[in-house]
């Protein structure tokens, strides 16, 4: 009778079909590289981030344009630096991924490296750019500061000296528009109307990374760590 039954059954596709094969590879030729907090929804506190944001983003789909995107959970993150933009291939192509490592370690040991035992960013208010074209959360991490200046020493001598970047803000992007000078006055005003409702979600870190960034804006697939080049603890 098993028998009989089992051949009754369909037979399951093979463990590495084509579409997983397709989904698993890396869409950029050239990567880049940051260092990140990334993804924010598996940090200490990432729960309670992931679950404000779906019913955030609940009630931006309401209203948000058909060339507008709302981010996935998994692509939220807070860039700290970045080492190689995936936009320019002719940096991240020569990159050397074990560089980039003792640059990483270079940086940990830096004596302005601040003293504490995990990275705590307060994800803030939502907000868009004055272009209307990006939609980010303010952030609050003073130490932010003091990790890019160490970031930035440990650079020199380096093939990313001079291509290291630091955003002037700490933030998170979630809304990023296709149509480049879009700015349409009634859906910044409902947008303002929906950010007053978002409440601040407190994460916490024990690891900074360098991060591969193989698809745009931080959307690679999961699981994390195969996209994590280095790490090292927050804590002295």
């Amino acid at each position: 009778m098993a028998t009989v039954l089992a051949e009754a059954l369909p037979s399951l596709p093979p463990l590495t079909d084509v579409w997983t094969d397709k989904i698993l590879q890396p869409s950029l030729d050239s990567p880049g590289y940051v260092v990140s907090i990334w993804p924010l929804i598996r940090a200490n506190g990432g729960s309670q981030l992931l679950s404000t944001y779906n019913s955030f983003s609940e009630k931006m789909e309401e209203f948000i344009p058909d060339f507008a995107e709302l981010y996935p959970p998994s692509a939220l993150h807070v860039t700290i630096a970045t080492l190689a933009s995936f936009v320019d291939t002719s940096v991240s192509a020569q990159l050397d991924e074990d560089m980039l490592r003792m640059f990483l370690d270079r940086a940990r040991e830096d004596p302005a490296w601040p003293e504490m035992d995990q990275l705590t960013v307060d994800i803030c208010q939502p907000t868009l750019n004055q272009e209307g074209v990006v939609g980010f959360f303010f952030n609050k991490c003073p130490a932010i500061a003091d990790l890019r200046e160490c970031l930035k020493r440990a650079a020199v001598g380096t093939p990313i000296e001079n291509r290291i970047k630091c955003p002037g803000i700490v933030h998170s992007t979630f809304l990023r528009f296709s149509r480049a000078g879009h700015d349409d006055q009634k859906f910044r005003e409902r947008f303002v109307e929906v950010a007053k409702t978002w409440e601040s979600v407190q994460i916490s870190v024990d690891l900074v990374d360098i991060v591969r960034e193989s698809s745009p804006y931080m959307h690679m697939i999961l699981p994390a760590k195969r996209h994590i080049v280095h790490s090292v603890p927050v804590s002295l």
